[in-house]
């Protein structure tokens, strides 16, 4: 159910930032929206956790699954709490600081507001396809009340109104004033920085749909590449996680509850390219250590616990996800520069105008990502000697999908079903069939008991894993 939150209700029960001041002031909603899209624990291990990153094969269930039918399950509480938290607790929260900004005559706020909104909305659009949009927020109907059976937007027309909704932010956002401070997470308020995320994000757009709509796509693009300020290697948009705002990848983890370690798969193809990131994502087995061949050793994605000897399957034997990830302070990826260059590589790709080249911005894209991972630069250009350019979609796929290892599980998700790239493999090392990976989330069931007609009419996604989106095309 879409649930509409006035602008002063509930907030005192929410973990926020010490250092702002408890107020009516829409910056206070954007705090609120985003310090519980990216701490809420239910999104960030049921779905996140416990479902992407299995199904992505990045971490793998050390217990293993019950049967076959479990492959690729996804509770009914995962489902309804990641569209509860996406329209009750950031959406509706960040419409009302729109429009409380925008009655104030505080544009610019409000298009930082937009902006945010539209990263959370691309990725709930990404996760279900159709969804309520352009009649879900602030909708009253013929009685006064709010619409809490708000009719569903194509996935089309979604992405096209949040491409016209960044053009007019970033537009908007024409300066390099501070529009304010704590309120927000992301960037202090710094205008030029979420201008350039504004543009990122355009660009980010464009590229998704350019498969099934390659000629607007390109058109949508032309604005946007012409000005060629995206963000800088310094301004990559992340949300600091601390102790007053703790990553549930984290909590799950440093309390021994996670319970899914690092993959084989993701081992495997780090070490096949000799990628001196693999310890960034995994401890050495602890059994390898004391027979004096230190190794990483993953556990396979999709065994049968049946079939599990514990034995030879367990915390000693196995690689642990590393300290790296148990750091409560680690910052969580928005869109970082990395994804950036991998953004632009694409474009360059398709012989879209950029300012460089494919090959120079897929260089970029990586050694951005081997300085985040605090790798030796001899390290990393050994990394980019041996792994040159081919040239490829494939590399880019590859390349992005490890600097989203663990954290980044959505957008990683997405960016498999969109490229089919790396070629996922199962416990024998057989390529998994990608018509059996879910290519969307079902719709849950209280919004199909809540909005059922509305559902309805989509045509597809009730109890849907199957369905591909608009811009997923062979």
């Amino acid at each position: 159910m879409l649930i509409f939150f006035s602008c002063d209700k509930g907030f005192e029960e929410l973990n926020v930032n010490p250092n702002i001041s408890e107020s009516t002031d829409p910056a206070y909603l954007f705090a609120q929206s985003q310090h519980k899209y990216f701490t809420d624990y239910f999104h960030g291990v049921l779905t996140e956790t416990w479902a992407l990153n299995i199904w992505m094969q990045t971490q793998a269930d050390i217990n293993g699954i019950s049967s076959v039918d479990d492959t690729y399950f996804m509770g009914g509480d995962a489902l309804d709490n990641t569209w509860r938290l996406y329209y009750a607790e950031v959406l509706g929260n960040l419409d009302a600081a729109r429009r409380i900004a925008e009655e104030k005559s505080q544009v610019k706020q409000a298009a930082v507001f937009t902006v945010f909104k539209s990263i959370v909305v691309q990725q709930l659009t990404d996760l279900w396809g159709d969804i309520p949009y352009s009649d879900a927020f602030g909708a009253i109907n013929e009685t006064g009340e709010p619409n809490f059976t708000p009719a569903y937007d194509s996935q089309r027309d979604v992405y096209l109104s949040l491409i016209d909704e960044l053009y007019e932010a970033s537009n908007t956002l024409d300066g390099d004033g501070e529009l304010f401070g704590a309120e927000d997470w992301i960037y202090q308020g710094n205008e030029t920085q979420w201008h350039r995320l504004a543009n990122s994000m355009i660009l980010k757009l464009c590229l998704r749909m350019s498969n099934v709509e390659p000629d607007l796509s390109s058109s949508l693009a032309e604005d946007v590449l012409a000005e060629d300020d995206f963000l800088q290697t310094d301004d990559g948009a992340y949300f600091p996680h601390s102790s007053f705002a703790r990553s549930p990848f984290y909590e799950l983890h440093n309390t021994g509850q996670g319970m899914r370690n690092p993959s084989q798969f993701m081992i495997d193809l780090m070490k096949e390219t000799n990628d001196p990131r693999l310890s960034s994502y995994a401890e050495l087995a602890p059994q390898t250590i004391i027979l004096g061949a230190p190794d990483y050793v993953g556990v396979s994605n999709f065994l049968i616990s049946s079939e599990i000897d514990p034995d030879d399957l367990n915390a000693f034997t196995t690689s642990y996800i590393s300290v790296d990830f148990q750091d409560e302070d680690r910052p969580e990826a928005i869109m970082s520069f990395s994804e950036l260059q991998f953004l632009l590589a694409e474009a360059a790709l398709k012989d879209w105008p950029t300012a460089q080249s494919s090959s120079q911005h897929f260089t970029a894209a990586i050694e951005s990502d081997m300085v985040l991972h605090n790798v030796d630069n001899s390290l990393a250009q050994d990394y980019l000697d041996a792994n040159v350019w081919d040239n490829t979609m494939e590399s880019i796929a590859r390349e992005k999908w490890k600097t989203m290892i663990y954290t980044n599980p959505i957008e990683q998700f997405t960016e498999w079903r969109r490229t089919g790239f790396p070629i996922l493999k199962d416990a024998a090392g057989e390529p998994i069939d990608p018509d059996q990976v879910p290519k969307r989330l079902a719709y849950p069931n209280s919004e199909i008991s809540l909005n059922g007609n509305n559902v309805s009419s989509v045509g597809e996604g009730i109890n849907d894993f199957t369905s591909p989106l608009w811009w997923d095309i062979d």
